[in-house]
């Protein structure tokens, strides 16, 4: 008996927190505002086309010939004939 009152005023508890206990604010989100078009800021960033030095343009780095070449003269992988994991 004394455990059917505990699980029984458990149960009440429990109704009362979840009925009493999760009030919640309605305004939480601030209000939606009007679609308002902004115009940017007085800046030469974004009223003026963007200015390169005139010699940067068009100019590609050159290749070094030797690029590539300095493979190792055995020209193999280091595992060699042992295979992986193996000492």
């Amino acid at each position: 008996m004394g455990t059917l009152r505990t699980g029984l005023g458990a149960l009440v508890a429990a109704g009362l927190i979840l009925v009493c206990g999760c009030k919640h604010d309605t305004n939480l989100k601030p209000p939606k505002e009007d679609a308002v078009y902004r115009l940017p800021p007085n800046d030469p960033r974004y009223s003026q086309l963007p200015q390169y030095p005139e010699k940067t343009l068009n100019e590609f780095p050159e290749r070094d010939p030797n690029a590539g070449q300095n493979v190792s003269p055995a020209g193999g992988s280091r595992l060699g004939m042992s295979g992986m994991g193996a000492h």
